[in-house]
């Protein structure tokens, strides 16, 4: 009989530890999925932002061709005002090039990964692009 009120005793406790066990089971795979969504989108991020950098060297490669010949020296006021559009568009991409820099550095910085092990995670945060002006 004693055995009987102590089993109607731990009955409700039972219960309630299955049911925490069964919602922390839940939560954990929620967790799960969002940093392999996280992963999956650093990962993404970092593929851009190498794009973009190659995209960007291969830009200012094209400005430095372009710059060989001095806009003083140009008479074609036509071909003076396709370099002034390049040039603009060249300090924009510059712009935003800095810009993406700075986010995919905060992401990495702020996502909890250790990034100062991670060499390629390091040179995300730290690198500095060189190009300040």
């Amino acid at each position: 009989m004693a055995r009987t009120k102590i089993t109607r005793d731990l009955a409700p406790l039972i219960q309630q530890r299955d049911d925490l066990s069964i919602a922390l089971t839940q939560l954990s795979s929620k967790a799960l999925v969002a940093r392999n969504e996280l992963i999956k989108l650093e990962s993404e991020n970092i593929v851009i932002a190498r794009k973009n950098t190659e995209l960007a060297t291969t830009m200012i490669a094209l400005a430095e061709e372009a710059n060989t010949q001095r806009k003083d020296d140009i008479d074609d006021p036509k071909v003076r005002q396709q370099l002034d559009e390049l040039e603009l568009a060249m300090r924009t991409s510059r712009q935003r090039w800095r810009i993406m820099k700075g986010t995919a550095s905060a992401t990495v910085a702020g996502s909890g990964i250790d990034w100062a092990r991670d060499p390629n995670l390091l040179e995300i945060v730290l690198d500095n692009d060189g190009d300040e002006g």
